[in-house]
């Protein structure tokens, strides 16, 4: 009950005996912190974004899905993790008109946080030059950015396509689903360039 009241300001007394009998006979302790992290209105972790208005915490249930809603991905299912404090979310808006955005996930550190994954709406992969901008400003805000492989980037990702491990050349910003387009669409390009 002390995590409870620390992250949802409407955890009074009084709101706490009525969700206590709301709980079915034999209901589950579970059941009422489920209740309650549904309703979390105080971040765990706070992140400074420096005033940049094209960066969006996604500190409550209600943000996460609606989140979800217009990115097409499970972002409602992750409030638990937020609420805990384990990792946060931030919608990293475009700057051209009707481009949707990029979603990014941070997981929290002892020393900060790191970027883990940069999601496309149906979490898809990120355009490179997209996924460049919400590095550049999530790094500007402390973020932690994963390294690349190292060595010089061309043959780099040339072995890793050929030992078929592409997270290799971009590790913040690959699914499982939908990169086979992308390389298709990349290869490609690449060919038409080669034939003009």
């Amino acid at each position: 009950m002390t995590y409870i009241r620390a992250r949802c300001s409407g955890a009074t007394d009084d709101a706490i005996r009525a969700s206590l009998k709301r709980l079915k006979p034999g209901g589950h302790t579970a059941d009422l912190v489920k209740f309650w992290a549904a309703r979390f209105d105080r971040p765990p972790i706070e992140i400074d974004l420096r005033g940049d208005p094209a960066l969006i915490v996604l500190d409550s249930p209600a943000k996460l899905a609606n989140a979800g809603r217009r990115y097409k991905n499970c972002l409602g299912a992750r409030i638990n993790e937020v609420f805990l404090g384990a990792f946060a979310y931030v919608e990293v808006r475009s700057g051209r008109c009707g481009e949707p955005g990029t979603m990014a996930e941070l997981r929290h550190t002892d020393r900060g946080f790191v970027l883990e994954g940069l999601y496309a709406a149906d979490n898809r992969r990120v355009p490179a030059d997209r996924a460049q901008i919400a590095r550049e400003k999530l790094s500007a805000c402390g973020v932690a950015l994963l390294a690349l492989a190292p060595g010089e980037r061309e043959p780099v990702i040339a072995a890793a396509r050929l030992l078929n491990e592409h997270a290799l050349a971009e590790p913040d910003n690959y699914v499982g689903w939908g990169n086979e387009i992308v390389e298709i669409a990349e290869g490609l390009r690449e060919t038409l360039d080669e034939v003009a």
